[in-house]
């Protein structure tokens, strides 16, 4: 088995209007795209353990974890914002992942890839308006078992 690879990635996202970051786990696989909890950051996962009950997994190459931070805290959280200007923030999350994230998946991975995605309850929309970019999404519902939308 390979030792886990970890690479940080950090770049100014217009979108957002300031850097926002992505942590790779693993050399190859897979690309798993992770998203945080609500307010959460891109080493959330590694903190709460994750990473770590998924290395074997990672370090066999099976799986390349791709970890993200959210923006709730700027966009639903931010309760003296107009909630019209709440929504166009999570919209501009949105581009973020299709158009800059998604697209540095496929670079670091080598070419275009079906990604698979892990995401709470509330963002399992997204895979399904972006249908070409995600394989599957794996949903985080409150404590209940992960369910596979295809």
């Amino acid at each position: 088995m390979t030792p886990m690879q970890q690479e940080y990635h950090k770049w100014y996202s217009p979108r957002i209007g300031h850097d926002m970051a992505v942590v790779v786990y693993g050399h190859y696989g897979l690309p798993m795209l992770v998203f945080p909890t609500s307010g959460g950051d891109e080493w959330e996962h590694q903190g709460q353990g994750m990473i770590g009950t998924l290395a074997p997994f990672i370090e066999a190459g099976k799986i390349k974890i791709f970890t993200i931070a959210a923006v709730t805290n700027e966009s639903f959280f931010d309760k003296n914002a107009h909630p019209l200007h709440r929504a166009w923030v999570q919209q501009q999350y949105d581009g973020y992942v299709r158009d800059e994230v998604v697209p540095f998946i496929h670079a670091h991975c080598q070419g275009p890839q079906p990604i698979t995605t892990i995401r709470a309850n509330e963002l399992v929309n997204l895979p399904i308006m972006w249908n070409s970019s995600f394989s599957h999404t794996l949903a985080r519902l409150g404590i209940a078992e992960p369910i596979v939308l295809m």
